[in-house]
């Protein structure tokens, strides 16, 4: 597994310090501009940045230069590729997402005071918005490559449309079908809401231990049933 991680930063070395630059710029533009802008929502929007970007990187370069062939042409399960693949996303999302704070963090000029937001519940939180955009992302890319980046934005603008469409639906209609709604926006704000029982930090962690077990064996699973 080790060998297809090396093998993986190599080969995406001048594709990840690229997306670094960008995401750099971004960064110390948004900081400096973010007078009166929430901590907290920056480090979440921070969060969902990362996700998206770095989410994708590794895949998405993979079906861009028609390596999967030569990857899958080693003396491994197609199993261990994607094992590979998704520890080392998650070092580098975490790798950026620490780089993003401490960045932010010591710029001068930066108007965001992340000192006073960033403690072990929000950074749960950090990480539960990493694990919803990479979990939901990386099937689509590892079955579609390229093209599933565009089925799940797609997928996602047509899930809002039909999720706004369903709550004012429901709640215009008095049905008693809002019931599974309001159960899932009372559990979405209990989540990332200002709470911080030991109560609330376990159902993060289980949420997200769910989230990327989930998307590891259903990739997987993709993975192992796509042609070269």
């Amino acid at each position: 597994m080790l060998r297809i991680m090396r093998q993986d930063l190599i080969f995406n070395r001048n594709n990840l310090l690229l997306m670094l630059a960008i995401m750099s710029c971004v960064l110390i533009y948004f900081s400096a501009r973010a007078d009166g802008f929430s901590p907290r929502a920056y480090f979440v929007l921070a969060a969902f940045y990362v996700g998206a970007s770095m989410g994708i990187t590794l895949a998405a370069r993979e079906d861009k230069h028609k390596t999967a062939a030569l990857i899958c042409s080693l003396p491994v399960r197609r199993s261990t590729v994607i094992a590979a693949r998704f520890v080392l996303t998650w070092a580098l999302m975490l790798l950026t997402l620490v780089y993003a704070s401490v960045l932010t963090a010591v710029l001068p000029f930066s108007q965001v005071d992340l000192s006073s937001a960033v403690n072990v519940k929000f950074v749960l939180v950090g990480l539960l918005i990493l694990s919803a955009v990479f979990s939901l992302m990386l099937p689509f890319t590892v079955r579609f490559g390229v093209m599933g980046v565009m089925l799940f934005l797609v997928a996602g603008q047509v899930l809002a449309l039909l999720a706004m469409l369903a709550v004012h639906f429901f709640r215009m209609g008095n049905s008693s079908w809002s019931f599974p709604l309001r159960t899932v926006s009372q559990g979405l704000r209990f989540l990332l809401g200002p709470n911080s029982t030991f109560l609330h930090m376990l159902a993060v962690v289980a949420v997200i231990l769910f989230l990327n077990g989930a998307s590891f064996f259903a990739s997987r699973a993709l993975y192992a049933r796509r042609d070269l």
